[in-house]
Parts: structure tokens; sequence; C-alpha cells
């Protein structure tokens, strides 16, 4: 799949290190991408189930537990299930930059049953079309949220490149630090 993820690697603890903006115009985006000798990836459909145990820790601690399905958009194929777990975020000046652990599983009805029999319940669901792109050592993800709206996401090793793809790309405005499940579930 067109996603693969990033990681920086602090004390042996995965970093996702990310920057997300409220995208108006995606084919003004898309035209500076492909300005910058951005490579289209592909286009997903992506379903995130988030859980919780009661405690709120996963959902109002600013931790995530998700169970992601990725299906190709543009062509038939195989869809691909991961589950996630990302911790609270860090100080990072408008960055979203935390703990992120991924692994991909071979049935995720299967292990929603495992997360169930030990006490997390889905919460919230987020659906989105993902369109994926690369540009120099970062990520570069248009996401039509629904219930949410458009957004742009770039990730990559660390805060200095995520913030020079961020300018060459003349991102407008603050990043959000705000997840897609809390835009979601209204929180």
């Amino acid at each position: 799949f067109a996603t693969a993820k990033l990681y920086t690697t602090a004390m042996n603890s995965p970093k996702e290190i990310e920057a997300k903006y409220a995208l108006a115009d995606a084919d003004a985006l898309r035209g500076r991408l492909v300005a910058a000798s951005a490579v289209r990836r592909g286009v997903v459909d992506q379903t995130d189930v988030f859980y919780d145990d009661g405690s709120g820790r996963y959902c109002e601690g600013q931790c995530g537990l998700r169970i992601r399905t990725t299906r190709p958009a543009e062509s038939a194929g195989d869809a691909e299930v991961r589950i996630t777990f990302k911790g609270p975020l860090e100080e990072a000046s408008g960055l979203k930059v935390r703990t992120e652990l991924e692994t991909v599983l071979g049935d995720g009805d299967t292990a929603a049953g495992i997360l169930a029999a030990i006490g997390f319940s889905p919460v919230v669901t987020v659906r989105k079309i993902r369109e994926s792109w690369r540009l120099g050592e970062c990520d570069v993800e248009i996401d039509d949220v629904q219930q949410a709206g458009l957004f742009v996401e770039v990730e990559g090793p660390t805060a200095e490149a995520v913030r020079e793809v961020c300018a060459r790309l003349e991102l407008p405005g603050d990043p959000i630090t705000a997840s897609y499940a809390s835009m979601v579930a209204g929180k």
C-alpha cells in the first residue's frame, strides 16, 4: 500500500512526527506537489476503529488504540489490517510528536474479538479517502475525512524535514493537533 510509515527512534521508541492542516483546495495542493516533483503513490480507502477500555485513557487521555483497514481505491486488491497504539502528544512547537507502535494483522475481526475479550470496546469510527504522495523524506497525505472535512498531513523522520516540506508546499496557518477521531467524535 501507498501509506508506508517513517519513524525516528529515540531510546528505541518509534515516533510519529507530523503536521496536519485543514485544506480548502486539494487541486491547488496537487499542483504544488507536482511542481515540487513529488511522487504520487495512490489512493486508498481507510476505516479506523478506535477502542477504549471504559477508563477514557485511550480517547480522552490523548492516546489512541485503533484497528485500521486499508483497501486500494483505484484497483481491486486485498485489504491490509493494522493495529496501532499512539501515545500522548509531546511538546513539538505545533507538530504532533508521539510514540507510535504499529503492526500488520492477519485478521482484523479476530483482533477486535481479542480487544473485546480484554475489556476494550469500539468508541469511534473514522472513514477517509487518503491520497498519498512522497516529497523528499516525507509522506504527504491528502485526507477526505467523512464527518470532518479535507486535510493534509505531512509526516517525516524529523521535525525539520516536516517543517521544510510544509513550507515548500506553502501550507497556510498553524498546524492542527486534534486527531481525526476527536474531530469525528465532536470532542
